[in-house]
């Protein structure tokens, strides 16, 4: 299926819905939609990437010897590190 088919699909399906559609000439170029709607939509985004991101073993890794490194202060202040590896001018 070619990007315009489907984008044409999907305007459809949006205007089947009840959603107004924003056109620039003849290209969709944006969807109005009630803004309750659109928070619930944020949320729920939101709460995927949550959970998106606490199923990768990598990351959760990461997390625990973070927390295993501040639980044991093994950490230190940003500044400190900043003059350690010589990067004063850079940020």
């Amino acid at each position: 299926m070619s990007r315009k088919t489907a984008l044409q699909d999907k305007t459809g399906e949006l205007t089947a819905r009840g959603f107004p559609i924003v056109y620039e000439g003849d290209t969709p170029k944006a969807v109005l939609v009630d803004i309750d709607l659109f928070i619930e939509m944020l949320r729920i985004a939101e709460e995927a990437e949550d959970r998106e991101i606490l199923e990768d073993p990598e990351i959760l890794a990461s997390l625990r010897r973070a927390r295993e490194q501040d639980l044991a202060e093994d950490v230190r202040p940003f500044e400190e590190l900043v003059r350690e590896l010589g990067l004063e001018g850079e940020l």
